[in-house]
């Protein structure tokens, strides 16, 4: 994990899919409202994974790539009283 500022970056390569999602939901639960998790992960189903399990009213998906086999989620933690719906739309392998 590594961290500057707002932004955290979490490396789920090669990890399983069920010890990354831990990973993801506790991270997300310390972060701020606007603060940002990048995830790097190795697996097309981890990544759709997290999308589930986020709580869309919460995160804002501010990009989301593939490059050379690495998908990369950028996800902005949002308040729960956000009244605009997040963007869940992701683009990776389009």
């Amino acid at each position: 994990m590594v961290s500057t500022g707002n932004r955290h970056i979490l490396d789920l390569r090669g990890l399983l899919t069920s010890m990354g999602l831990l990973k993801v939901s506790r991270k997300f639960l310390d972060l701020e409202p606007g603060e940002t998790l990048i995830v790097e992960c190795d697996h097309e189903s981890l990544r759709q994974d997290i999308m589930n399990i986020l709580d869309s009213r919460q995160i804002e998906v501010a990009s989301c790539e593939t490059q050379a086999d690495v998908f990369r989620l950028c996800i902005v933690k949002q308040n729960k009283d956000h009244e605009e719906p997040p963007s869940l739309a992701c683009k990776c392998g389009e």
